[in-house]
């Protein structure tokens, strides 16, 4: 059969081949990604440099390896250096996981290797996308955890002595008009990300916090006709509702028993500010992609002893930030 004794060696295994593999594989669908939040930029370090200045985070020149962590500190301003995250995941594929197997409508073990390691990188990339969107919801939340949802990464009020925003809503009467509420929250924004420009205020919902919003006497009406005329043209799935110029987002995930929101609170922050939003992404950490611009994903893999297979790994090396913390407010609410 062509291909068998030479399937080890063949030219897909190398890290360009396995990075373009993994970096065009579909991806799961997440709330923040699918909103646009987050612009992409790439880093050629391992850490970036942060400087906070009259309520913004500055990212200042990338630091080489090995230097200094902390930057200079005084009355304006404070900096840090903040390494970004390493995020690997390890997998394999055996020489007996082909064995007496051919893809459909194919006839060479080259083609049915190819696809069972697709299979298998698209399996590990999804746990790192799982991760990614929980970093992203971090970000927003001005605290990035660990997969334990407890252990802080980066807290980014801690770090630059500033205080966490908050505002409660209050769901309790039915005088409170929530719309007026949300002109409060849109104006407090707005007074804080400066010359950024915005489309509106993104808030994610935990779902009693949305479940209390969409039943206000003030806002019911306004979400039944929202989703009927949704529901006409298809493509509502109840994740999302627009009203008093806020884009109310039913937040659903959860890692390790702990939900993306917490229950009975949200997030606000403000959507269509380019640039304000963003995750880096640093190289990997192998000989060919030292000092090069940092990609979203890698995948390489290597031999295994005695020619059994190939070990396979994927790693992604992120940070997500916000440039002005205090544009993200956190929403508590009040029901009785």
């Amino acid at each position: 059969m062509p291909g068998v004794l030479d399937i080890w060696n063949d030219n897909f295994w190398g890290l360009s081949e396995m990075t373009d593999a993994i970096n065009i594989l579909p991806y799961v669908p997440r709330m923040c990604e699918e909103q646009g939040i987050f612009a992409k930029e790439g880093i050629s370090t391992t850490s970036v440099s942060l400087e906070y200045l009259n309520g913004t985070v500055y990212l200042v020149s990338n630091k080489p390896r090995g230097a200094p962590g902390d930057l200079v500190e005084n009355d304006r301003r404070v900096g840090r250096a903040v390494n970004c995250l390493h995020l690997p995941v390890s997998g394999a594929v055996y020489a007996d996981d082909v064995q007496n197997l051919r893809a459909f409508g194919q006839t060479t073990i080259a083609q049915t290797v190819q696809q069972r390691v697709n299979d298998k990188l698209a399996a590990m990339k999804r746990n790192i996308l799982a991760t990614l969107e929980w970093l992203r919801v971090g970000a927003i939340k001005g605290v990035l955890l660990d997969a334990d949802g407890s252990t802080e990464i980066f807290n980014i009020y801690t770090e630059f002595g500033i205080a966490e925003p908050e505002k409660d809503f209050d769901f309790s009467s039915d005088a409170k008009d929530v719309r007026v509420q949300c002109m409060e929250l849109i104006r407090t924004i707005e007074g804080e990300i400066g010359g950024f420009p915005m489309t509106m205020v993104g808030v994610l919902c935990s779902d009693a916090w949305f479940d209390h919003l969409i039943q206000h006497t003030t806002v019911k009406e306004a979400y039944k006709n929202w989703t009927a005329a949704q529901q006409l043209t298809q493509s509502f799935a109840y994740k999302t509702f627009d009203f008093g110029g806020c884009r109310f987002i039913n937040y659903r995930g959860s890692v390790s028993g702990n939900a993306y929101i917490p229950t009975n609170t949200a997030r606000a922050f403000p959507m269509g500010t380019d640039g304000l939003f963003k995750e880096y992404y640093a190289p990997a950490n192998y000989e060919e992609t030292v000092n090069t611009i940092g990609l979203p994903f890698y995948a390489k893999s290597e031999m295994m002893k005695f020619g059994k297979g190939r070990e396979l790994e994927v790693q992604s090396n992120p940070l997500m930030l916000c440039h002005r913390p205090q544009s993200c407010i956190k929403l508590t609410m009040t029901t009785a």
